[in-house]
This record gives C-alpha cells, sequence and structure tokens, in this order.
C-alpha cells in the first residue's frame, strides 16, 4: 500500500461529482474532486493544512469561496483548483502520508 493508495483511486475513478474526504496520519484533512483519470484535481484544504507555495496551484476567487466560510466572514479552509497530482502527492507525504482507516463517505 501506498503512502498514498485513496489519492491514487481516486484519481484513476473519479468521485463522482462528489467531494472525497483524504484523512492524513498527522490528523489533518483535506477534500478532493477528479475527474476520471485525472492529472489534476480540486484540493480543499481543511483548517490546519497549509497550501505549499508552489507553482501550478491556483486559489479559487473569493467569491467562490464563500459557501466555505463559517457565517463569521472568515474562510474556514483554503480551495485549491487545478492542483497537479503530484503536489497533492507531496503534501500528503509532508504530513506522514494517508491515515490506515480511511472510511468511504464521500463527503466531510
Amino acid at each position: 500500500m501506498t503512502a498514498t493508495a485513496r489519492l491514487d483511486r481516486l484519481a484513476v475513478e473519479g468521485t463522482n461529482h462528489v467531494s472525497s474526504r483524504i484523512r492524513l496520519a498527522d490528523g489533518c484533512v483535506i477534500s478532493v474532486h477528479a475527474e476520471r483519470g485525472a492529472d489534476v484535481v480540486e484540493v480543499y484544504l481543511w483548517p490546519g493544512v497549509a497550501a505549499p507555495d508552489t507553482e501550478g496551484r491556483d486559489d479559487a476567487d473569493p467569491a467562490e469561496l464563500l459557501c466555505t466560510n463559517d457565517g463569521s466572514g472568515q474562510q474556514a479552509g483554503t480551495l485549491c483548483l487545478d492542483v497537479p497530482l503530484q503536489a497533492v502527492r507531496e503534501l500528503i507525504a509532508q504530513h506522514g502520508g494517508e491515515r490506515a482507516d480511511q472510511d468511504d463517505d464521500p463527503r466531510p
């Protein structure tokens, strides 16, 4: 089993037009939306996960993030669009890999 087995499966199979949660070894969480066979994915970084400053990562515009705030005007996390799979693998590795006890609930 690789450190990114769930991510790799989601990229191959797609996420059926919903985001799928990936729990990381250090307790952090990301959500991924991928089309079948995707090379790039949409990633939502839950609070506690910082977006690495890398080439090929675009944040969504503020209007798109209105649905991700907690009502206080504070953004609850960060939505990144068109993120290369390798960058997501590297992010997961920085957090110790994926937790072994992933559940199959597609939405957080």
